[in-house]
């Protein structure tokens, strides 16, 4: 996705900004990360990923505190 962002100059593809979860998937996309990518940076399991993203959880303060840097970059 990167690649095609370049290319073209903007991201085709939106997804909801509002929630963390949909923050975590835009970043994650437009950034073409994999959930298992992410998670390593982040220091979780890939499964949470999914699970933040799909709003099923929600980050506790100290990994909201780091994904929102993370986020902000």
């Amino acid at each position: 996705m990167p690649k095609i962002i370049v290319f073209l100059g903007y991201n085709p593809v939106t997804y909801e900004n509002v929630t963390i979860g949909g923050r975590i998937k835009n970043y994650r996309i437009t950034h073409g990360l994999s959930h298992k990518k992410i998670a390593g940076i982040i220091g979780v399991d890939a499964s949470t990923i999914g699970s933040w993203e799909k709003g099923k959880f929600k980050p506790d303060l100290s990994m909201m505190n780091q994904l929102k840097e993370i986020l902000s970059k």
